[in-house]
């Protein structure tokens, strides 16, 4: 962090991996500070995971920059319909969806960034 304005730090498998048998992914995001861009897929299933994920966020006063729908693979129409709905809605509209490569270097990278607060 000396050296750079940003660092980006991926947890793989969700929120609620143990790092160590008492230390939890969230927990060290939130023991820390760092602001969190939430990533979902639209899988079945995902809606619930993904609220949950918001709500764990929200439960500890965590500044939520905002969610990405990552879209790479094939992915029934419906779900993705439905989950880019009720994600738009639980994140006020700090939803982005990233289709291909094409569209992630369309992003508006440094609004969602941004660290302020909902």
């Amino acid at each position: 962090l000396d050296t750079h304005d940003r660092v980006i730090l991926e947890g793989a498998g969700g929120l609620l991996v143990p790092l160590t048998d008492s230390l939890l992914l969230l927990d060290y995001i939130h023991e820390r500070g760092y602001p969190v861009l939430l990533v979902t897929s639209p899988y079945l299933g995902a809606i619930n995971h993904t609220l949950l994920s918001l709500e764990a966020l929200r439960s500890r006063g965590m500044n939520i920059l905002g969610l990405v729908i990552n879209l790479f693979g094939e992915h029934r129409r419906e779900i993705v319909v439905d989950s880019l709905r009720l994600f738009r809605a639980a994140t006020a509209g700090r939803t982005v969806v990233m289709a291909d490569t094409a569209e992630s270097c369309q992003v508006d990278w440094a609004r969602l960034l941004r660290e302020e607060k909902p």
